[in-house]
């Protein structure tokens, strides 16, 4: 590109040639070069002249998809995320797989196979904490609830709600003397006036939301806590998906699905595409709500669960209904690609924003494999997401058709 707007390129030895002005014409000019692999056509000229007239690189030659420095260096397709070795066929380590790694997986498929094929975890400093790390926290009040619950099984949620409020909630104090020890750990490593501080706080994101169920008077009950259900991966039989639900509530003929989230509510504020529908979640940035109601009936415990999140950091905890558009079925499918061929491509905000068109897409995390992921060198973005569109085509087309009408055609 920079030889050719340096005018390398001359129609005869006395005349350069004219600069071509628009981008479909420039991106015509750089195709015409190289029409047999495009290697001369930039990834982000590639929308001006459409689908058709991009070739299809040979994955086969990682030279055809691989960024130029890294080809110029001479390292393996590995570098850029294509390992077959860690495909289902040749070497996958796990024979399940949960739905908050299968997140991790959507979001960006290079993460998934840092963290969870090759175990990878970076070194962190150890340094002072006023409170519990937010999955700690998380952890308590989970098991908070999970002790409100546990002994009240044949009663209704309302009516154990009260119990646990009666007489200055007693009842509800003496649940943090009967933590776990490692529970109970956290409390002992902080200062006594910290320690209390977080009891506080925690005794009141439940009392907050035990209030709540005190009101409810549709009969629901619990029948499963803290459970753990696993099924087989749709079209992958050496592989099955684990799940641990929260709750799941009977309230006549209807089944709830219930997920805690010890934060604040991010839904709010999450975009949302021009019919109103949460772009995360319909691009499965959100696992729960299609794979937990999915495990329920398959387990045969409910035909139809609904799914509800419950932000208990809160004040009063907003219970949030969560429905999808997507089968679980269709979205295991587009993501199955990935680890059966060993696609493990970074996953560029910017490439996928501009190639779906929605600026709010925001898969990359800037997670703690920053310093090894490929996503930060030069062009590798545009080549990684091409390459991605081309290979993974199935999470691709899926993507696509949710956010954009029949008519469109894809940028690409």
């Amino acid at each position: 590109v920079q030889r050719y707007l340096h005018h390398w390129h001359k129609s005869n030895h006395e005349q350069l040639a004219r600069i071509p002005r628009s981008p479909r014409e420039q991106a015509q000019f750089l195709y015409d070069l190289s029409p047999r692999d495009g290697k001369s056509l930039p990834p982000s000229f590639a929308p001006t002249i459409g689908l058709d007239n991009f070739p299809l690189l040979d994955l086969n030659d990682p030279e055809h998809w691989q960024p130029p420095q890294t080809n110029r260096r001479k390292l393996p397709p590995e570098w850029s995320g294509y390992v077959p070795s860690a495909s289902l066929a040749q070497g996958f380590p796990l024979a399940r797989v949960s739905v908050t790694q299968l997140e991790s997986l959507a979001r960006c498929p290079y993460r998934f196979y840092a963290q969870v094929v090759e175990g990878l975890a970076p070194l962190e400093l150890l340094e002072f904490a006023e409170e519990p790390a937010a999955l700690d926290r998380g952890r308590l009040i989970h098991e908070l609830l999970e002790q409100c619950f546990s002994e009240q099984l044949d009663s209704s949620l309302s009516s154990t709600a009260r119990k646990l409020l009666d007489n200055n909630q007693l009842a509800l104090r003496d649940l943090l003397t009967r933590l776990s020890p490692k529970s109970s750990l956290l409390f002992r490593l902080l200062p006594p006036y910290l320690a209390g501080a977080v009891q506080v706080r925690l005794l009141t994101m439940v009392e907050n939301y035990l209030r709540q169920l005190a009101d409810e008077h549709d009969g629901g009950r619990p029948v499963c806590l803290e459970s753990k259900l696993v099924d087989v991966f749709p079209d992958q039989p050496g592989l099955e998906i684990i799940g641990k639900i929260d709750r799941i509530d009977q309230a006549g003929e209807a089944v709830r699905v219930i997920d805690y989230k010890s934060g604040r509510n991010p839904w709010r504020n999450q975009k949302r595409d021009s019919l109103g529908r949460q772009i995360e979640l319909l691009l499965g940035y959100q696992m729960q709500p299609y794979l937990y109601p999915w495990l329920v009936k398959k387990a045969g415990m409910g035909k139809s669960p609904e799914f509800q999140f419950v932000f208990l950091g809160e004040n009063p905890p907003v219970i949030q209904p969560a429905s999808t558009d997507l089968t679980a079925e269709d979205l295991l499918k587009s993501l199955a690609e990935v680890f059966t061929q060993g696609y493990y491509f970074p996953t560029s905000s910017e490439a996928l924003q501009r190639y779906l068109g929605y600026e709010q897409i925001s898969p990359c995390a800037w997670c703690e494999f920053i310093s090894v992921c490929r996503r930060f060198e030069g062009s590798s973005p545009y080549h990684g997401f091409d390459l991605f569109r081309q290979r993974v085509s199935e999470r691709f087309k899926a993507a696509w058709k949710l956010l954009n009408s029949d008519d469109d055609k894809p940028a690409v």
